[in-house]
């Protein structure tokens, strides 16, 4: 048995259970997904990416068999890889270093499966065109957290409360860190979270706060 602080104020804090300290753990994996003391999903992201690669590496065989048609290919890529890095992804709170992450190992997913070498000089956009799409896992991404997002205040109990709710108190020092309703509100076209809070509630005017995305940036 294990415990974790979250947030971390006081270090002295221990449980005791029959007379005995539960050790206290910085992170710890629950349900398959990382939840660490400092709400911090760059770790859980980046241990993803890393479990999607050894998938990735263990089809090998399949990608450089030739009798498979690289639409086929893609399927495998999408069922077999790319679900097991975006297990959970709804709940992330993405930075600008993550989403050069996602990116980045989506066209490393491409170039392998085409079995392009870093020797051949061949660039990111020749395989994207090779391949015959365009980078789209972060968008996947994006929509999933919308759709959860509209789930949960559709919802109206107690999971919407702590989606919109506000923690009472002085925040730590430095730079705030980047949020859930941060990502929520860019994704969602910089529109006050009581606004997009409102607008699920119109099956119509919450896809049209969704209509740019296929705009989003390839970072």
């Amino acid at each position: 048995m294990k415990t974790i602080r979250v947030p971390v104020r006081n270090e002295q804090d221990s449980i005791l259970v029959n007379g005995q300290d539960i050790e206290n753990v910085k992170n710890f994996v629950y349900l398959g997904a990382m939840i660490t003391e400092n709400y911090d999903d760059s770790k859980e992201i980046k241990r993803r990416i890393a479990i999607a690669k050894n998938a990735m590496i263990s089809l090998e065989k399949v990608w450089k068999d030739r009798a498979i048609s690289i639409t086929t290919k893609k399927r495998l890529l999408k069922s077999l890889v790319f679900n097991i890095a975006t297990y959970g992804s709804e709940c992330w709170v993405l930075k600008t270093t993550d989403k050069k992450k996602i990116n980045s190992f989506e066209l490393w997913c491409y170039r392998r499966l085409l079995q392009i070498k870093w020797t051949d000089k061949k660039t990111n956009g020749y395989a994207l065109s090779k391949i015959g799409t365009s980078a789209r896992l972060l968008t996947t991404i994006v929509k999933r957290k919308l759709a959860f997002v509209r789930h949960v205040f559709r919802k109206g109990d107690i999971c919407t409360d702590l989606l919109i709710g506000a923690v009472y108190g002085k925040r730590g020092k430095g730079r705030p860190k980047t949020m859930y309703s941060n990502n929520v509100r860019d994704f969602g076209g910089n529109r006050s979270f009581a606004d997009l809070h409102r607008s699920t509630q119109n099956r119509e005017a919450w896809r049209a706060t969704a209509v740019q995305l296929n705009e989003l940036p390839v970072y």
